[in-house]
């Protein structure tokens, strides 16, 4: 018989400390141990596709989380609160795959039965709703976003006493949104409490420090305060290498941003490599992340233009604009400026800034 003991240390696995490995060997040592306990096996199933999600292996990750839903919608008596805490997971990690309109169908459920009980867990709502502000702001559903984040904010600034960790992630995220939409005031202000917050820690949590530093990177980038943005990515890359095992998925989306970074700064052979090496990673790892690849073809086509590659700016910025059509929808802000940067490419002028691009 499976222990209690057992199965709650495989459900709270720190992913951001155990190695792949490790994870893969305590979840085949729990299934090993039962042929019954059915229900433990798939909470370690649960567990090892987040640790999986961390190091961006997001399909292994998906098929995970997929089991232990697939199970619990099979069950006579089904537990609702799990396949809710599983949905919400598949969710993240579909979001990560670019999966949007999937993840945010699953997430959708999650908060439904959440909304659903009484009494409410209001936390775990306002984690939904924090959740789905993210997979919104993906979407580039800035204002539906902010409005999702903006409960979740409301809720946690209310508590007595506060949880400052998770209104910090919160305020980060806020940061993030605000930055999207040109607030870039109150995105700086935002990502400033997280980051005041994650410093006076002791230990500091460095993962998540270097995640707030990345994103005051692209505020102080679209402020043209480029030098400070640079000395903030720089700062996310170091702290990517060192941690064990590397951290690949954050270096190569922090190269992306630091390309966008030098190539204001007139390094764009700097630039190019580093937004090469970028998108290589997102074809190897996540080619079917058309959300990210989008994004990250529009900006190389912008620093291949400042490097008067015009051929090659129009071929990257042709295979981005299909891409922002099928995630975004050809109406969509996003949509049209990428189509007014294709245009400006076409004339063989370098595009404007992205926050600056009208339609």
């Amino acid at each position: 018989m499976l222990s209690l003991s057992v199965v709650l240390i495989v459900a709270s696995i720190d992913r951001t400390q155990v190695g792949g490995e490790a994870a893969d060997a305590i979840v085949e040592a729990v299934a090993a141990q039962t042929k019954t306990a059915s229900m433990a096996i798939k909470i370690a199933y649960a567990s090892r596709a987040q640790i999986r999600q961390s190091r961006g292996l997001l399909k292994e990750a998906e098929d995970d989380i997929a089991g232990s839903i697939t199970w619990g919608e099979a069950q006579s008596q089904r537990d609702e609160r799990s396949l809710a805490i599983w949905y919400a997971s598949r969710a993240s990690i579909r979001q990560d795959r670019g999966l949007l309109k999937e993840a945010e169908i699953d997430l959708a459920k999650a908060i439904t039965w959440g909304e659903a009980q009484s009494p409410r867990d209001e936390r775990g709502l306002a984690i939904y709703y924090a959740s789905w502000a993210s997979i919104r702001q993906d979407r580039g559903l800035l204002k539906e976003a902010e409005e999702n984040i903006g409960k979740a904010i409301t809720w946690g600034e209310a508590q007595s006493p506060r949880d400052e960790r998770i209104l910090a992630i919160w305020y980060a995220s806020r940061a993030r949104i605000r930055q999207s939409r040109g607030l870039l005031m109150e995105a700086e202000e935002d990502i400033a409490k997280a980051i005041t917050w994650g410093e006076a820690q002791s230990p500091r949590d460095e993962r998540s420090l270097a995640v707030y530093y990345a994103s005051r990177a692209r505020i102080r980038r679209d402020q043209k305060q480029y030098p400070q943005a640079l000395a903030d990515i720089e700062q996310s890359l170091a702290t990517a290498r060192a941690d064990q095992p590397i951290d690949e998925w954050g270096i190569a989306v922090w190269f992306g941003d630091r390309a966008t970074i030098l190539a204001e700064m007139d390094r764009v052979p700097e630039a190019l490599a580093d937004i090469a090496t970028c998108i290589a990673w997102h074809r190897q790892h996540q080619p079917d992340n058309q959300r990210r690849k989008a994004l990250i073809l529009r900006d190389q086509a912008r620093i291949l233009a400042q490097a008067g590659a015009w051929e090659k700016a129009a071929a990257s910025i042709a295979e981005s604009l299909p891409l922002h059509e099928a995630v975004f929808g050809t109406d969509h802000e996003w949509t049209k400026k990428a189509g007014v940067w294709q245009a400006a490419i076409g004339a063989k002028q370098v595009p404007p800034l992205w926050l600056e691009t009208k339609f």
